[in-house]
């Protein structure tokens, strides 16, 4: 996929925006986790939860928590402190669940990605201390109610609805665009993610890791018993054309 280049001024409004909310010295770096929190976490693991190619389901990390959840913190903190995300943490089962239509037609299928349980620790780590810096220093934008705690579809509704009742009222015209984004999560250009993560003040070391999170991904196809053999997680898979 051929990419256009980016232009300087185009996080002009977004550079206001976080200028606006903290200091220029203000940096996000991801801390350490304690034992503790890994334990309860391998612990909340639901029992029927999928499980990936390691074949550690939810029981087998719930009893052995006590025992194996020192070696995972230390796994865990030497990512954060390298920098880097495990291979086998970043390589996801896939299964193709049939929507409808043709059967021969991929479109029609959709992929089922499994990721290790154990990757979902550092994951949850790492998004519960980024959600926070972004919330105490107000850099979540009061309009975007995707993702966030106490929010839903439901919240936007009635934003929107308030929006155009008080239009309404005011003798106002309103006017609406509205775009539906086939497999959305797909569009996300990486190189654009990390650009905005480093206008948010992620300090280096934070920006090493998610571009490790985000590269070198991989993974299997399993239909019935069937497994595929590797293949890397590219532009063209994550279009869907597994």
């Amino acid at each position: 996929m051929v990419k256009t280049p980016i232009p300087k001024t185009s996080f002009h409004k977004l550079k206001k925006f976080i200028e606006s909310k903290c200091l220029s010295d203000t940096k996000f770096s991801i801390p350490t986790v304690d034992v503790d929190v890994v334990k309860s976490r391998l612990l909340k693991f639901e029992t029927n939860a999928a499980v990936n190619l390691d074949y550690l389901g939810a029981k087998i990390l719930g009893c052995a928590a006590s025992v194996i959840a020192p070696h995972i913190t230390r796994i865990i903190n030497l990512s954060i402190s390298m920098s880097s995300v495990p291979l086998r943490w970043k390589r996801a089962r896939v299964t193709p669940i049939f929507k409808g239509g043709d059967l021969t037609d991929r479109s029609c299928y959709r992929p089922i990605s499994v990721l290790p349980l154990l990757s979902k620790v550092l994951e949850r780590h790492v998004s519960e201390i980024l959600y926070s810096y972004l919330t105490v220093n107000q850099l979540i934008s009061n309009n975007e109610p995707g993702f966030r705690k106490n929010y839903s579809c439901q919240s936007l509704l009635i934003m929107l609805t308030d929006f155009l009742l008080r239009n309404m009222d005011q003798g106002k015209f309103s006017g609406l665009t509205m775009l539906d984004l086939r497999k959305a999560f797909d569009l996300v250009d990486h190189s654009l993610l990390l650009q905005k993560l480093h206008l948010y003040g992620l300090d280096d070391q934070a920006l090493s890791w998610f571009t490790s999170y985000l590269k070198d991904r991989e993974f299997q196809v399993k239909i019935e018993n069937e497994l595929s053999s590797k293949h890397p997680l590219n532009q063209v898979y994550r279009k869907g054309q597994f």
